[in-house]
């Protein structure tokens, strides 16, 4: 398993929310959560590897109305929060944040979005 997976697995279970990583496409219902996740290794004194990674997590959480985006922010960031295990890794989160704004309209509806950006700062280490 990928540490993309981990978090989409991680992130799927979200009730009644459309989740897919990196673009959303064009007609895709809200409420809808799409995520990013970069990565790098951390490093020892001596230059070398550790067992450890350190990832950033940034989901939007796009909805007709801001209180239906700020309530899929708050399942995400509750997902994201804290010590977890999902598949062959484990987390802890280190740092977490939230933005909101509005979106032009990608749903098919003449209205303009509302989303939520939640930012996650985690260090992540492969359990196998």
């Amino acid at each position: 398993m990928s540490l993309l997976t981990a978090v989409y697995d991680r992130l799927k279970t979200i009730s009644n929310t459309t989740v897919s990583p990196e673009l959303r496409r064009l007609g895709d219902p809200t409420p809808a959560v799409n995520y990013t996740v970069e990565w790098s290794w951390s490093l020892a004194m001596d230059g070398s590897r550790t067992e450890y990674r350190e990832a950033t997590v940034r989901a939007q959480c796009f909805a007709d109305t801001l209180l239906v985006a700020e309530a899929r922010a708050e399942s995400v960031a509750a997902k994201l929060d804290g010590k977890w295990t999902q598949g062959n890794y484990s987390a802890v989160c280190r740092a977490l944040s939230c933005a909101q704004g509005m979106a032009q309209p990608d749903d098919g509806q003449g209205d303009a979005e509302r989303y939520v950006i939640v930012t996650a700062e985690l260090q992540i280490r492969e359990t196998t």
